[in-house]
């Protein structure tokens, strides 16, 4: 099972055997439950604890997607398919994708990792295949640099998105895919010129967003959250700071989409507290696996241009 977020201290148990844990309420996790499956039925329980522990409206329990994730022992990790940009011109794109494999078998496996750029309409413009060999309980991982002929570059006024398809086959048999979108885009940052985007100066005219819908709640609702950001961008933002936790994926999604620019932010405190149970009792212990967590979830995302280490 993947958890987009579970709000708070959560504890996942399959036939009463613990099988994962989270404390942070934003964080993304995924919970092996193969291991613990029995032939019949079973129950999958889900314990979080919302303490008084938030400065705004957190809401409580299971409040964004949760989603089944079926493969066979030789797999693309999930959360692994990273798709950069680091050079881009009117001429040309080079387009890096990195891919996990892992082997939960007992033999060895003799894999191809196949990497697809597809356009906006479907159309493949770019490929490239890697062959991997993965041990027993290892994993490893594929790195492809591909190239895009006459790219169309993602920006505010342009949000034009690409996607990446990668499929893992072995011999003849697709055993597993992933897929993610993406925007051709260079960043650049100075103090003489500013931020530039594909090399155009942008003035950040932004807005801070707590993660909660208002009176409908806390719950991510997809449609909630794009009209916010069609909202913020017909009032004439075109940037939000998430306050004060990363955003979820569906406003990033909407963010890609309209073209609106993110600054992603990690946590409200750090070690310090503000309430009597928030997160700065975890932190020491966590605070590098959220992290981890949140740029796993925004890397692929054009729209998301710096991070905040905290609020």
């Amino acid at each position: 099972l993947e958890f987009e977020g579970v709000y708070r201290d959560a504890v996942v148990t399959v036939n009463g055997s613990v099988a994962g844990h989270r404390p942070s309420g934003y964080s993304g996790f995924v919970v092996p439950l193969d291991h613990l499956l029995t032939v019949g039925e079973n129950e999958v329980k889900v314990e979080a604890t919302a303490h008084a522990d938030s400065r705004w409206y957190s809401g409580g329990g299971i409040y964004r997607n949760v989603w089944l994730l079926e493969a066979g022992p030789v797999h693309l990790v999930p959360d692994h398919l990273e798709v950069l940009t680091p050079e881009a011109d009117d001429a040309g794109a080079v387009v890096t994708v990195t891919a996990a494999v892992k082997n939960r078998g007992a033999v060895r496996a003799d894999a191809v990792v196949h990497a697809e750029v597809l356009d906006a309409d479907g159309t493949v413009v770019a490929s490239q295949a890697s062959p991997v060999t993965v041990f027993p309980g290892a994993t490893v991982t594929a790195r492809q640099r591909l190239f895009v002929a006459g790219p169309r570059r993602w920006g505010p006024d342009d949000p034009y998105l690409y996607s990446c398809r990668a499929t893992l086959r072995e011999g003849d048999e697709v055993v597993d895919e992933d897929r993610t979108t993406f925007g051709i885009r260079t960043l650049a940052l100075d103090p003489r010129q500013g931020l530039r985007i594909n090399g155009e100066p942008v003035l950040l005219r932004g807005a801070c967003v707590h993660h909660d819908n208002g009176p409908i709640g806390a719950a991510t609702l997809d449609r909630a959250e794009a009209r916010r950001v069609e909202l913020l961008k017909d009032a004439g933002f075109n940037a939000i700071r998430s306050a004060h936790s990363p955003l979820s994926r569906s406003m990033l999604d909407a963010c890609d989409r309209l073209g609106v620019l993110v600054m992603d932010e990690t946590f409200d405190i750090w070690a310090q507290t503000k309430s009597a149970d928030d997160y700065s009792l975890r932190f020491d212990d966590w605070w590098e696996a959220d992290v981890e967590a949140m740029v796993r979830k925004d890397v692929n995302h054009p729209s998301v241009i710096p991070y905040c280490i905290g609020n």
